[in-house]
């Protein structure tokens, strides 16, 4: 996924927090946002995008639960039936399941 804007500024300042709380080293931003983005083919453009964190507590700092949130809210407000899905993309999950219990 491409992100520009805003959103990837906001995924760089948490990667560079992340970064820090793990090695103790701070990285500067990058000196400019911009880039060649031709070529590159855009799956949805002008939708608005938000950030869920989890972090656990450590060091004396709160933990961060962002996503568990998000999913109460999400099962609070559904009315007839609820669909999320949180995988990460980097893990390779073999061949797709193509029953479930609900077949």
């Amino acid at each position: 996924m491409a992100v520009t804007g805003p959103v990837a500024a906001a995924l760089g300042d948490l990667a560079r927090d992340r970064w820090r709380r793990a090695t103790g080293e701070r990285l500067s931003a990058p000196r400019s946002a911009g880039g060649d983005w031709r070529g590159v083919a855009f799956d949805v453009k002008g939708v608005e995008m938000a950030i869920a964190r989890t972090r656990p507590a450590a060091l004396g700092e709160e933990g961060v639960r962002e996503v568990e949130q998000l999913y109460l809210d999400a099962i609070a407000a559904a009315q007839d039936w609820i669909y999320i899905e949180n995988l990460p993309s980097h893990i390779d999950w073999g061949p797709p399941v193509t029953s479930s219990a609900f077949d």
